[in-house]
């Protein structure tokens, strides 16, 4: 999931994307959360959300990983 588009986060958008992670989850599926700014990331930070999910700063870093398994 990419977050470098989206601007201003609001309580109830961020509580509909970690919804939304945990149904992925429960899919069995992992998630890897990219572009994620300074202003998204106190979300994450301060009002304890928890999300089993793997942040990493650009796709290039993503597909590597992927790729060197």
């Amino acid at each position: 999931m990419e977050l470098s588009g989206i601007g201003t986060l609001s309580t109830e958008g961020i509580t509909a994307f970690i919804k939304m992670i945990q149904q992925f989850e429960v899919m069995g599926l992992t998630v890897t959360i990219i572009g994620v700014k300074p202003e998204h990331a106190i979300y994450f930070n301060t009002n304890g959300y928890q999300v089993e999910a793997s942040f990493q700063s650009n796709l290039h870093n993503v597909i590597h990983r992927y790729l060197h398994q």
